[in-house]
């Protein structure tokens, strides 16, 4: 027992109040689930017959770690006495997909967010924000999770058709994390800024402005380029007319003349470019 009781019980705390059926946990110890049983089942008696504080419950074929419930009263004290001041942003968002998917599981819970709800559950259980709202019919029979009247008093709502509307928010930035807070008031955020202050100053998007000296940049080299090729055209008709007029020898060092002038011309360029 001693060989895998931490490997169990790190597995079982982690999964909270879900539990893990004894096929998913037989896969991942690596040990048969005939094995696995018999190993609960030692692990459950030592519980029980311990001083600790823990416990092993067992529904079927899954198992839940959970305190022992002579120990009620004294965790009832506590959580009565000591409840955070606000919501974190997990149990917000946790709280934002019940509220709208209700009543919803807890592995739903966690496609959406794509992290373990577990925590974020148990806190809003305990801040009577979220209740159980029955079973899924469904393998395992999951729990389902709903909201409570509670909910509705603590955000100022009469029912849950008074939740804003999904649509609304739809043209609404998100934050760097990719997140977005359904219960924030936006009217108030807008009261808040002090009247008469100056509004900031436009913003030059970098891309932009990177974009247009780009632009800048082909249509200068474009200007020059046709520069370029007109000057050629007439230096090469003033030397095709030099030809007719002239001797072949008069007409090649015509012809040498322009082809220095237009390469000192085309070098000129290339350094202007660069």
């Amino acid at each position: 027992m001693t060989q895998y009781q931490g490997e169990i019980e790190s597995v079982l705390y982690t999964v909270g109040d879900a539990g893990i059926t004894l096929k998913e946990l037989a896969g991942i110890l690596g040990i048969h689930p005939s094995a696995l049983r018999q190993l609960l089942a030692q692990l459950q008696a030592d519980y029980q017959a311990g001083p600790g504080g823990l416990t092993l419950l067992s529904f079927g074929e899954r198992y839940q770690l959970a305190t022992k419930a002579r120990f009620a009263p004294l965790l009832h004290q506590y959580f009565a006495g000591h409840q955070p001041n606000s919501l974190s942003q997990a149990a917000l968002e946790t709280m934002a997909i019940v509220a709208y998917q209700q009543p919803v599981t807890r592995i739903e819970i966690d496609a959406i967010r794509g992290v373990q709800s577990t925590g974020a559950l148990q806190t809003l259980m305990a801040r009577q924000m979220i209740k159980e709202a029955g079973r899924k019919d469904a393998p395992g029979r999951p729990i389902l999770y709903g909201t409570t009247g509670y909910f509705l008093d603590y955000f100022g709502l009469k029912d849950l058709k008074d939740l804003p509307d999904l649509q609304d928010f739809a043209g609404q930035a998100f934050d760097q994390h990719g997140n977005l807070d359904l219960f924030f008031d936006q009217a108030s955020k807008e009261n808040a800024q002090v009247p008469g202050a100056a509004e900031p100053a436009a913003a030059t998007d970098p891309t932009t402005s990177a974009t247009n000296e780009s632009a800048a940049s082909v249509s200068a080299t474009d200007d020059k380029s046709a520069a370029t090729t007109s000057a050629t055209d007439d230096k090469s008709a003033a030397t095709t007319s030099a030809t007719d007029d002239k001797s072949a020898s008069t007409a090649n060092a015509t012809s040498t003349n322009a082809q220095q002038a237009l390469t000192q011309e085309l070098k000129e360029t290339n350094h202007e470019s660069e």
